[in-house]
């Protein structure tokens, strides 16, 4: 009976704790709307160190090759809350963090008065580019909310999940010029 007890209790306390460890789907639609800063390049460099609070931060270096949103070509520097240094390791969870050398395409939220950043949604704001060009990863629901603007700019996601990454930058500039409010 005890042990009954103590598993239904066990249950009860953890649903919360699972809860709070979920991200909530965001569509390409509210990303955009949400987003400070979008564009597309290939990371140059990756620091884990402490910042001037004392707080594990990550700094991630970016060469923007497609600026759509809040940046311009050339190098662009961001802080994310977390990561690995010498003195320890701090990871959030759902955060997605980047690796040098990899070429994205990356929605950010505005920096905060902290200066920092993460990609919207957590991870969900980041999406890798292969070499011949593809957007990977990009899910039917991604980009629902968009319908026939998504279908005008040819951003339909084959059996793969890849888009053409010219294709979905034309429909990010349709959006943030206002073409689908």
């Amino acid at each position: 009976m005890v042990r009954i007890l103590l598993l239904c209790s066990l249950a009860f306390l953890s649903t919360p704790l699972l809860m709070m460890g979920q991200v909530r789907e965001v569509d390409l639609k509210e990303m955009i709307a949400s987003s400070g800063m979008i564009f597309s390049g290939v990371v140059t460099e990756v620091e884990g160190t402490q910042d001037e609070n004392g707080d594990i931060v990550t700094y991630t270096t970016f060469r923007v090759e497609v600026p759509i949103r809040g940046v311009t070509p050339g190098s662009f520097k961001i802080k994310q809350l977390g990561g690995v240094t010498d003195k320890g390791t701090v990871v959030l969870a759902h955060m997605r963090y980047f690796t040098e050398g990899e070429r994205l395409l990356v929605m950010l939220y505005p920096a905060g008065k902290l200066g920092f950043t993460s990609p919207i949604g957590m991870g969900q704001g980041a999406w890798s580019v292969s070499d011949d060009g593809y957007l990977l990863g990009i899910s039917p629901q991604l980009l629902a909310s968009l319908g026939s603007l998504a279908k005008q700019h040819d951003v339909t996601p084959d059996s793969q999940g890849r888009v053409l990454l010219t294709n979905m930058t034309a429909l990010i500039q349709a959006v943030t010029q206002g073409g689908n409010k």
